[in-house]
Order: C-alpha cells, then sequence, then structure tokens
C-alpha cells in the first residue's frame, strides 16, 4: 500500500512516517510539506495521513479536493475540536498528535494493512517496482548489478546495487547461501552434491552456508506436515 503523510511541520512528518515504520517497516512511505504540491500525485495513493492545520490550503479542504480520487483519508490534528467538521467522502478516522503511537497502531489494525504481504520497492529505470516478497525466487548479484529472478520467469534487473542493499530489507524466508545470491526459501525443493534446487534452477552453495541451508529446508518440509 502506497501512504502519504501531509503536514507542513517537518517535524511532524517525520515523527508520524517513524511511528509508521515501526508498526509496519514494509509500508510505502512519501511525505508532503504542501497540500497543493501533494494534489498533483494524489491519484498514486491509496491513503492519506492529512494535517488540518496548514497554511496555503487547509487540510479539510484539501480533501474536498481528493472526491475524485479513490484515496482513503485520516486526519491528523492537535487540536480535537477541529473534528468536528473533519467529515466528508473517503474520511475514515483521525488520529491527535498527542496519541499517535495508540492511535496509529489502532487505525492500521483496522484497515488491515499489518497483515499485507510483505514487498520490496526497488527502482527500475525513471521509476519504481513493487515486487512481493512471494513472486521472489532468488536475487543474484554479478558485476555491480542486482537481479531479482521471478516465479513468473521474469527477470527485474537493477544496475549499479549490491546484495547488501536489499538483504537488509528481506525477511527470515530469504537466506544468503553464497556471496552472489539470495534464495527464497519457499522455493527451496532439495539440497544436493552442493547445489540448491529451486524451480527449474540449480544453485551452488558455499560449504559454510550448506549445513544451515539443508536445516531450513527439513524445519520448512516439517512445518507443513500436518499432525493427526
Amino acid at each position: 500500500m502506497k501512504i502519504a503523510i501531509v503536514d507542513d511541520n517537518k517535524e511532524f512528518l517525520l515523527i508520524i512516517k517513524n511511528v509508521l515504520i515501526n508498526i509496519n517497516n514494509q509500508l510505502n512511505i512519501s511525505c508532503f510539506e504542501d497540500g497543493f504540491t501533494f494534489l498533483k500525485k494524489a491519484m498514486e495513493y491509496e491513503l492519506v495521513f492529512l494535517d488540518i492545520d496548514m497554511p496555503n490550503i487547509d487540510g479539510i479542504t484539501l480533501s474536498k479536493l481528493l472526491y475524485e480520487h479513490n484515496i482513503n483519508i485520516i486526519f491528523v490534528t492537535a487540536h480535537e475540536e477541529k473534528m468536528i467538521h473533519a467529515f466528508g467522502k473517503n474520511v475514515i478516522g483521525f488520529v491527535l498528535k498527542d496519541n499517535l503511537n495508540n492511535g496509529l497502531a489502532k487505525l492500521l489494525n483496522d484497515l488491515n494493512i499489518q497483515t499485507n504481504k510483505p514487498y520490496l520497492i526497488i527502482p527500475n529505470k525513471q521509476t519504481e517496482i513493487k515486487i512481493y516478497f512471494e513472486e521472489i525466487v532468488y536475487i543474484s548479484y554479478y558485476l555491480h548489478d542486482v537481479n531479482f529472478h521471478l516465479a513468473n520467469q521474469s527477470d527485474i534487473l537493477v544496475k549499479d546495487r549490491n546484495l547488501k542493499d536489499f538483504e537488509t530489507l528481506l525477511n527470515d524466508d530469504f537466506m544468503l547461501i553464497n556471496r552472489s545470491t539470495i534464495i527464497n526459501l519457499a522455493y527451496a525443493n532439495n539440497y544436493k552434491n552442493g547445489n540448491v534446487y529451486l524451480m527449474d534452477k540449480k544453485l551452488p552453495v558455499s560449504r559454510r552456508r550448506a549445513k544451515d541451508l539443508q536445516i531450513k529446508i527439513i524445519e520448512r518440509k516439517l512445518a507443513h506436515v500436518k499432525k493427526y
């Protein structure tokens, strides 16, 4: 889910963003200090956290300009009394700035955002691409480029990057099997003679990672065995 935060106060922009990331570090979040700047890109987002008190254009007025967009609105304010005016199409809630941690956590839980499938946002030419973890079979590195090999047999090349740029963003479903390859354990069918088999691929595994990989493959297979 692509989320926007609109607040003229830079400090609160960072606070709200950090609170959201602490709740779910897979959220794709953009920040805007001006309502008109956000309005130009509003159609790209599914949810916006909108400050009510802003110069140039306030949050209430901006929300009315968003009627034609399919975007959910959550108002953020330091003044509870102003919420009486914060109703309208696509407005799904409001959060007080002095209760951000609890308020945002509850709202995201109600929206079921926390259970969304994890994904990566990776650069691709002049744009960005969302790749869900479950789509990635393995990731390889060669000559300063990183290649994402997907389950649909397609590849996405990211130039001038290294594996470490993405390794820290992945979860425990992924494992580094050698210096240049990260695999998705969900696709690891078998390990034999120094190689791991994923779908129709055979990839070499370093000696020091072989034992750990075999254990992980067995654990995942056992986890899917039903007990009677």
